[in-house]
C-alpha cells in the first residue's frame, strides 16, 4: 500500500486494529491457558522481585512474590517471599524452591475449608482465597483454583534485611502477616522472623514449616549427608535413612521422592537440627524459638529436606511471633 493514500491509511488503521485485536486475543488465550494449567480462576500471576542480602562472602538471594512456584506446585507455598539461594565462600546450599514457607500442609489452619466449594472460598495464609473443587480432605499437592491472591508489600529493606507484609480482611477469618529476613553482622546466619495476627472473630490454628530444599555445592544426595537433632523423634523405619537415637544417616541410594512425618516434642531450647556433609565439610544448623511439633522429612535424588513444624492456637485478635534461624558453614 502506497504511503499518503487514504485507502492505504484506512487499511493500515484496520490492520493496526486487527493486530491489536489479534494481540488481545492471543493474550487472552495465554491467560486462559495459564489458568487451565495452574487453575488460576480470578488472577493472573505477578512478576517476581529479587533482592540480595550480603555481608562479605555470605549472600542470601530472596524472591519477593515468587508466583512461579504456583505454576509448579499450585497455590501452596507462602507467596510473600522465598529464599532462592544461600551462598557462602562461593558454595551454594539450596536447590529447587530454596527455603519456602508453607502454612497448613496437613490441613490445619485453612480458614473455612470445611464450608468451601466452587462458590464459597477458603483462606490459606500466605496465599489468599482458594476454591474447593474436590470434596475430600485437603491435599497439599492438589492445585486448588485461586479466587484471589492476597497482595504482597515490601515494608522496608536494606543490604541486611527485608520486611514483607500481607493481609486478608475478613470479619471471621482475617489475618495480618509480616515476615522479615535478616542476616547477622558477625556470622553467616540468616534469621526469618514471623508475626501473625488473627484479625477475625474465629480461633486460628497455625501450622507452619519451612521446606528446606538443601543440596550442598551441587553434590549427590548420598551417605555423606547426616542429620542430627536436639529433640526426640519417633523410632520408625525411614525411607533411605537409618536412625540411631537423634541421628539420621543415608543407608542406600535415593531412587524416588519420599515424605515421612514423625511426631516430636521439645522445648524451644532443644529445637535444633544440624545437616552436615562429610565430604565438603559444609553444614547448616537450623533452630526455632518454639517447641518442635513434628519433624517432616522429604528426600529425593537431588535434595534433602528436614522440616520442623510449628503449631499454635490464636484466639480472636491475638498476635503471635516466632522465628527460624539458619547458621551456615562452608570451609
Amino acid at each position: 500500500m502506497a504511503s499518503g493514500n487514504n485507502c492505504g491509511l484506512s487499511g493500515r488503521k484496520q490492520i493496526t486494529q486487527m493486530n491489536s485485536q489479534t494481540h488481545y486475543a492471543l493474550a487472552s488465550l495465554l491467560i486462559m491457558i495459564t489458568a487451565t494449567f495452574s487453575q488460576v480462576h480470578a488472577d493472573t500471576l505477578h512478576d517476581t522481585h529479587t533482592l540480595r542480602l550480603q555481608r562479605s562472602q555470605f549472600i542470601v538471594d530472596i524472591i519477593v512474590q515468587p508466583d512461579y512456584l504456583i505454576k509448579e506446585f499450585g497455590p501452596r507455598f507462602d507467596r510473600t517471599a522465598t529464599v532462592k539461594q544461600v551462598t557462602l565462600n562461593g558454595k551454594s546450599f539450596l536447590i529447587h524452591a530454596g527455603l519456602s514457607d508453607e502454612f497448613g500442609l496437613h490441613g490445619m489452619g485453612l480458614r473455612a475449608f470445611s464450608k468451601a466449594d466452587m462458590k464459597t472460598d477458603f483462606i490459606k495464609i500466605g496465599v489468599g482465597r482458594l476454591l474447593r473443587d474436590d470434596p475430600g480432605r485437603y491435599d497439599f499437592s492438589h492445585h486448588y483454583p485461586i479466587k484471589t491472591l492476597a497482595p504482597v508489600h515490601v515494608e522496608s529493606q536494606s543490604t541486611s534485611h527485608v520486611t514483607i507484609s500481607q493481609k486478608v480482611e475478613d470479619e471471621s477469618y482475617g489475618y495480618d502477616y509480616e515476615k522479615t529476613y535478616r542476616i547477622s553482622d558477625d556470622s553467616p546466619t540468616l534469621t526469618i522472623e514471623y508475626t501473625l495476627t488473627n484479625t477475625g472473630k474465629r480461633t486460628l490454628l497455625i501450622e507452619q514449616y519451612n521446606h528446606n530444599w538443601f543440596n550442598f555445592a551441587n553434590t549427590p544426595i548420598d551417605q555423606a549427608y547426616h542429620v542430627q537433632t536436639g529433640f526426640e523423634i519417633n523410632c520408625r523405619k525411614w525411607p533411605w535413612f537409618s536412625q540411631n537415637g537423634k541421628h539420621l544417616s543415608l543407608n542406600q541410594a535415593i531412587t524416588s521422592g519420599s515424605y515421612t512425618p514423625s511426631s516430636s516434642s521439645s522445648t524451644p531450647q532443644n529445637n535444633w537440627l544440624k545437616l552436615s556433609h562429610s565430604v565438603t565439610g559444609m553444614n547448616v544448623t537450623v533452630t526455632g524459638d518454639f517447641p518442635a511439633g513434628l519433624l517432616g522429612f522429604f528426600a529425593q535424588q537431588d535434595a534433602i529436606c528436614p522440616e520442623v513444624h510449628m503449631t499454635q492456637f490464636l484466639s480472636a485478635y491475638q498476635k503471635w511471633t516466632w522465628k527460624r534461624t539458619y547458621r551456615f558453614d562452608a570451609p
